[in-house]
């Protein structure tokens, strides 16, 4: 019988043990992971290395929104506001809800909001019934080019324009546009 109870014990102190053990690395696993997501999103301060810093320019585009509508580099006027977003990344899908909410909340009569979302009309569908209600939203091979005329390739990345087709900031986070002035 002694023997039994040292047995049960001894299980009891190695699940006990191995409970700590899990919880340790379940902990690392959050930083790692918190970690990452920073690193491929952009920590909101500084320049990010892969969007055009501030005084770079874009290069000129042609594009046509969903509504229809011709969109230039030249209609990027200073304070213009462009946001990239793939509908095939995490943090895209939990930033675009937080951008619509942003861009609805710029005056009207405000400088041009520009979504772009790299991806075919299907894919993007959801994303471009989101952000349409606030902004011109650009998708598909039109898409590529104005991704292509920022240099962008990550996501998602947001802009604000300068004068003349310069970038004035730039980010992976909310945190590089300018808070908007109540109506």
């Amino acid at each position: 019988m002694g023997i039994l109870i040292a047995a049960v014990v001894l299980v009891g102190i190695l699940g006990l043990f191995n409970l700590l053990l899990t919880a340790g690395v379940v902990r690392r696993l959050r930083e790692h992971a918190e970690l990452i997501s920073n690193k491929s999103s952009g920590d909101g301060h500084g320049v990010d290395a892969d969007v055009l810093a501030p005084g770079e320019t874009a290069e000129p585009f042609a594009a046509e929104s969903v509504t229809g509508r011709q969109i230039a580099l030249t209609d990027l006027v200073q304070g213009s506001v462009v946001a990239f977003f793939s509908p095939h990344c995490q943090p895209c899908k939990e930033r675009a809800p937080e951008f619509a909410a942003y861009a609805a909340g710029r005056p009207a009569g405000a400088e041009p909001t520009l979504a772009v979302v790299v991806a075919g009309a299907a894919e993007s569908a959801e994303m471009t019934a989101l952000l349409s209600p606030v902004a011109e939203v650009v998708t598909g091979a039109a898409a590529e080019r104005v991704a292509a005329a920022f240099r962008t390739d990550s996501y998602p990345s947001f802009y604000v324009m300068g004068a003349t087709g310069t970038v004035s900031a730039s980010g992976h986070n909310l945190s590089v546009l300018p808070v908007a002035a109540a109506a």
